[in-house]
């Protein structure tokens, strides 16, 4: 069976090089399915991750980092100041995650987990 040779000329594109597909190109998907953003000045080209994290477990992805704790919360669709941020060691951190203040600065990396749970919280207190 054979394929349409549209489909041939974008795979290969799509697996070039980073010097070759030129630059100021935007943002693709290397063949490892990370997502890239590419800048370059004077013809060099070079490739900076998108941070992406989970808040949540949702996938929550930023142009640029770091970010402040309340930018997070914004993005991830929790507005006002009644939410409070904890990130995690891992999904399944047993400790419960570090709350983070919303003027914090936090540097991120991919597949950073954070939780938010509501500020006025009072669990099992009566």
């Amino acid at each position: 069976m054979s394929r349409p040779a549209e489909l041939c000329i974008s795979e290969a594109s799509a697996l070039a090089p980073l010097s070759a597909r030129g630059p100021n190109r935007g943002s693709f998907q290397d063949e490892t399915g990370i997502d890239r953003v590419m800048h370059g000045e004077n013809g060099k080209d070079t490739a900076m991750e998108t941070p992406h994290v989970f808040v949540n477990r949702k996938k929550v992805e930023f142009e640029h980092s770091p970010v402040t704790a309340a930018d997070l919360l914004t993005r991830a669709g929790f507005a006002g100041s009644e939410w409070d941020l904890l990130q995690l060691q891992g999904e399944g951190d047993p400790t419960g995650g570090t709350l983070l203040l919303a003027n914090q600065t936090i540097p991120l990396k991919n597949g950073q987990h954070f939780r938010v749970i509501p500020g006025n919280r009072t669990f099992g207190d009566r």
